[in-house]
């Protein structure tokens, strides 16, 4: 598998945000390696988040810990455990429009599009609920 550090010619043309509930389907991890592998874009964040209540790929009141847990074995297992920040998400979905979880990964994708030290574009990709881009 080839590093993406092994592609010198090829720099980043985009920021990537990508939000997905690990702890879900297998696909997710799919969409997560194919980013992470390539070089045309940044990584700045990587959000597990939670899945529907009661989802039979993980019923447990703990998706988001759970995604979190899937996602660094990833991480891990492709030799890059630290080479991107990974912060966990909400445990569950807002309430209503009016009442946003106060998350790490909320505050952490504010930062991230209020950054003024890139020209990069920022893109949102989201595999899973969008309730920390909402919150």
């Amino acid at each position: 598998m080839p590093n993406r550090l092994d592609w010198p010619l090829v720099t980043p043309r985009a920021r990537v945000i990508i939000d997905n509930d690990y702890s879900g389907d297998p696909d997710d991890l799919i969409q997560t390696a194919h980013h992470l592998l390539s070089p045309s874009v940044e990584i700045p964040l990587i959000v597990p988040s939670h899945l529907s209540a009661g989802d039979p790929w993980d019923p447990s009141t703990q998706q988001a810990a759970n995604a979190e847990k899937v996602v660094r074995k990833l991480l891990s297992v492709m030799g890059v455990e630290n080479d991107f920040t990974v912060i966990r998400g909400a445990e569950t979905a807002i309430p209503n429009i009016d009442t946003p979880h106060d998350t790490a990964a909320a505050r952490a994708i504010i930062a991230e599009a209020n950054r003024t030290d890139t020209d990069l574009p920022l893109y949102y990709c989201a595999g899973a609920g969008l309730t920390d881009l909402a919150s």
